[in-house]
């Protein structure tokens, strides 16, 4: 995704893999594997293909710094990036179907939070891990 002229967004990109995460690092490898998936949304892919482009997570990116014990408290780090993100006159894109998936999630739920800075995008990974 592009930026156009001089403007200063940071365009925040979000989603949910629906995939079973056994390995504790994400790479090139897991990054096919969930693209190969049947029930990858559009959104899901292009975020990930994105990904597939930046070396931290080709060459394996440690899921445990990033754990989050359960949904609910993810969910109160998503709301909170949203508010400071609109607060600030910028948009976080992709988080309102983000929120939507995490809501459906039980709140002990094990998922992961990845949020890497690459050029002037920030790419927002929110990975189940049950």
């Amino acid at each position: 995704m592009e930026i156009a002229g001089d403007e200063k967004k940071i365009i925040a990109q979000s989603l949910r893999c629906s995939i079973q995460m056994n390995s504790k690092t994400i790479n090139q490898e897991t990054i096919e594997n969930i693209l190969k998936a049947d029930d990858i949304d559009i959104h899901t892919a292009k975020v990930l293909e994105q990904a597939k482009a930046h070396v931290d997570f080709i060459h394996g990116l440690n899921l445990e710094i990033y754990n989050i014990n359960g949904s609910s408290s993810m969910r109160q780090i998503v709301d909170y990036r949203i508010d400071t993100l609109e607060k600030s006159g910028r948009t976080f894109y992709g988080a309102k179907e983000c929120t939507l998936k995490l809501g459906r999630l039980a709140p002990d739920h094990p998922v992961s939070w990845i949020a890497k800075k690459m050029e002037n995008n920030i790419l927002v990974l929110i990975i189940d891990r049950k």
